[in-house]
């Protein structure tokens, strides 16, 4: 085995011998870095570029495989005009504050019975003045004789009357004031209304479509005019295989 060696340089570097087996290895190792290198590459390539092929005025005869399924999005814009008069029934639940500016004046008939227990007290001095007329006998064998004598007194009374009884009252009554506070008035209540509903409507209505081709199809001419097509290198199968004579382009394009 020949063996290359590099004789020491004054002032160089030293070098060790290389054998074959390290060449080989090293070589061994750069060509699957390539490999790998370019392997990575063509995936990225196949995964990420997309062909765009752009057809005129091309015609083709096209045949459907017999049991294909096919599911078909059709949106149509619809336009009309909304008109009603709905009758709706609001259920109301809440406390409302009412606030009164004004002043209120209010009558109101008042049926009672009072109890009245005390006492009167009566103190008084009464005067008397009058005559007193009287026969007196003077001797037993005479008449009696008629006299008149004037009296004047004064007689003091003091009198304490116990009362206790009960007062049936019946009063008709008027009263005015203001309210300072707000008040909270409950609503409980259905309000029934009816709403008018005037308004264009604009609505895109997307209606979606299965079909299921049955039986075999005769091959139909198609004529494509401009058309741009994109093919994702992924897709594409690396050996192409034969061409079903029925279907493809009868006039290639320029």
């Amino acid at each position: 085995m020949a063996v290359v060696s590099t004789p020491l340089v004054r002032g160089g570097w030293w070098r060790r011998p290389v054998g074959l087996r390290a060449l080989v290895v090293v070589s061994v190792i750069t060509l699957l870095a390539w490999l790998l290198f370019i392997v990575g590459a063509t995936w990225w390539v196949r995964a990420n570029v997309q062909a765009r092929v752009q057809l005129r005025d091309q015609s083709l005869l096209m045949r459907l495989p017999q049991g294909m399924e096919t599911n078909v999005d059709v949106r149509s814009r619809v336009m009309t005009r909304l008109q009603a008069d709905p009758m709706l029934a609001v259920p109301v639940h809440q406390t409302m504050r009412v606030r009164l500016p004004d002043t209120l004046e209010a009558r109101t008939v008042v049926r009672t019975v009072v109890p009245v227990q005390t006492q009167f007290q009566y103190k008084t001095e009464i005067p008397v003045d009058t005559l007193v007329s009287m026969d007196v006998p003077v001797v037993s064998w005479l008449p009696a004789m008629a006299i008149q004598l004037p009296i004047r007194v004064t007689v003091p009374v003091d009198i304490t009357v116990p009362i206790s009884v009960q007062l049936p009252l019946a009063l008709d009554l008027r009263a005015k004031g203001h309210v300072t506070e707000p008040l909270k008035v409950p609503m409980h209540t259905t309000m029934r209304m009816r709403v008018p509903l005037r308004a264009d409507i604009e609505a895109e209505v997307l209606s979606r479509t299965h079909s299921r081709l049955l039986g075999p199809m005769e091959p139909f001419p198609i004529q494509i005019d401009q058309a741009l097509l994109t093919l994702p290198l992924g897709n594409l199968s690396w050996i192409r295989q034969a061409r079903d004579p029925a279907v493809g382009a009868s006039r290639p394009g320029p």
